[in-house]
């Protein structure tokens, strides 16, 4: 028995469209003909307007990263893992550029985010914290910015400044802390 996605894919070929699958198991596909293109993702959900939907695709930093690998955008080294012990056998077959950062591939706002780990059994010591897989990524230095691009245009950038406070031999670090954030 075929499946939905398949069943697309093969409607499409009939219409001598252009198909990229993007991504197997995640059943993602590019449709293209006269300049125009679909994206389509799993079963029969089509996704006709693109910059839409580049928020849920977004929030898989896998599927991200596909994107921006067919884009040209360079990225860091990027190992993905279903779990400790996928993790574990791909570190054998890999050679990843130490220090990385080890993160959930759907997590948002920086959580659950372990950076600077210098070592593979550092590393294999974190992952019992990801059993839903995640992604080991070389760590890249530097300023980080988040860009807000829709249609082609940058609508906005943000500088990420991580938090800190400064002592003032007064004030326990909770305080200063709370003192900063009202600030």
């Amino acid at each position: 028995m075929r499946t939905n996605f398949e069943i697309i894919l093969q409607e499409a070929s009939d219409l001598e469209l252009e198909i990229d699958v993007l991504h197997e198991e995640k059943q993602i596909a590019s449709l293209k003909k006269n300049g125009r293109e679909i994206l389509i993702q799993e079963l029969f959900c089509v996704k006709s307007d693109q910059f839409s939907e580049g928020v849920k695709f977004a929030k898989d930093k896998w599927i991200t990263r596909l994107f921006w690998q067919r884009n040209n955008i360079p990225n860091p080294q990027t190992v993905p893992f279903q779990n400790k012990q996928d993790a574990i056998s791909k570190l054998e077959k890999t050679d990843i550029s130490y220090p990385v950062v080890i993160k959930e591939r759907k997590g948002s706002r920086s959580t659950n985010v372990h950076t600077n780990i210098s070592s593979r059994e550092d590393l294999k010591s974190r992952l019992d914290e990801f059993p839903d897989g995640g992604l080991m990524q070389e760590m890249v230095h530097g300023t980080e910015y988040r860009v807000l691009v829709y249609r082609d245009k940058v609508l906005g950038v943000l500088e990420m400044i991580p938090p800190y406070v400064t002592g003032n031999g007064k004030q326990s670090i909770p305080e200063l802390i709370q003192k900063k954030n009202i600030e």
